[in-house]
């Protein structure tokens, strides 16, 4: 970098035009030394929500006040009509069987608890047969459970003797009340369940509600 030591002996205008030759041949030595590239000096970004308008952009250009107008007139388009999701319920029935007898059909209005359809079930019959079973294992459970009790209080028979019928008479409780559980979740009601558990008589015939 070259150093220059400038004397100026000017006034006037002429001194203000020999201090900017000096500088301006100062700048030029100082970058020429420096062996740099020349400086640029970069414009003032222009906004960019600015937009300039020319005479071309001018001529299609339409100014006014916005002004509210009705609309009429029939415009037709294609459309696809589909049934709101939000109001459709799939009914279906807890177990597999052949239907015996169709009580509604599509179309028609219905409310909670109407009966759809009667069908036949094998699986329904069989899980009535498994709770009728499990409680008639609870009864006779129940029945060795207190003649036991007597016979040890007797000094007949030992106290191990009483402990496996008691044990027997937990296992028929919970059998039955799993089978109870299997026919709630194939639909049938607290009400039906008792009244086969007192009558022990089965139906394979099951309704379909909304």
């Amino acid at each position: 970098m070259t150093i220059l030591n400038l004397s100026v002996l000017c006034t006037g205008r002429f001194a203000r035009a020999c201090i900017c030759g000096a500088l301006l041949a100062l700048s030029v030595f100082s970058t020429g030394g420096c062996k740099k590239g020349p400086v640029v000096v970069l414009a003032h970004p222009s906004n960019p929500d600015e937009i300039e308008v020319t005479p071309v952009l001018a001529s299609d250009l339409k100014l006014g006040v916005p002004e509210m107008h009705e609309v009429t007139g029939l415009l037709q388009v294609s459309a696809h009509v589909e049934t709101d999701a939000s109001r459709i319920a799939r009914v279906g029935s807890p177990v597999a069987g052949r239907i015996l007898k169709h009580v509604v059909f599509e179309g028609e209005s219905v409310r909670p608890g109407t009966v759809l359809a009667t069908l036949h079930s094998t699986d329904l019959s069989d899980a009535q047969l498994a709770l009728v079973k499990a409680y008639s294992q609870k009864d006779l459970a129940e029945t060795a459970t207190k003649r036991a009790e007597q016979l040890v209080a007797a000094d007949v028979i030992g106290r191990a003797e009483l402990e496996r019928r008691q044990a027997e008479l937990l296992q028929a409780s919970t059998e039955a009340a799993s089978y109870r559980t299997q026919l709630r979740g194939l639909g049938m009601s607290d009400a039906h369940i008792q009244k086969l558990v007192a009558t022990r008589e089965e139906s394979a015939r099951a309704s379909s509600n909304v």
